[in-house]
């Protein structure tokens, strides 16, 4: 998507990565969108709706694992959602 392209061209820009991470999100592919997210997250840390967004998605991910079978990899997606947003539950409703 385009948004993927402006986040690889502005790895800096916490937006940018927003964006390209949500989109990705938005398509279905919660996996893909993580290191985009992650990444933004990293770069503003006290942005409170980032936060969010990167705990929601590492919630999808962990769907996203569990219907290929990895309960493992899910479980690990669910804990650092949770360290990250203490009502991490609330967020998936």
């Amino acid at each position: 998507t385009a948004k993927v392209a402006v986040a690889a061209a502005l790895p800096g820009d916490a937006e940018a990565q927003t964006q390209a991470g949500l989109a990705l999100a938005k398509e279905g592919r919660a996996l893909e969108a993580l290191p985009a997210l992650r990444r933004a997250h990293a770069l503003d840390p006290q942005a409170a709706e980032r936060k969010r967004d990167l705990a929601r998605t590492l919630g999808e991910a962990a769907d996203a694992e569990l219907s290929r079978g990895s309960a493992a990899a899910a479980r690990s997606l669910l804990s650092e959602a949770a360290a990250l947003e203490p009502r991490f539950p609330e967020l998936l409703e």
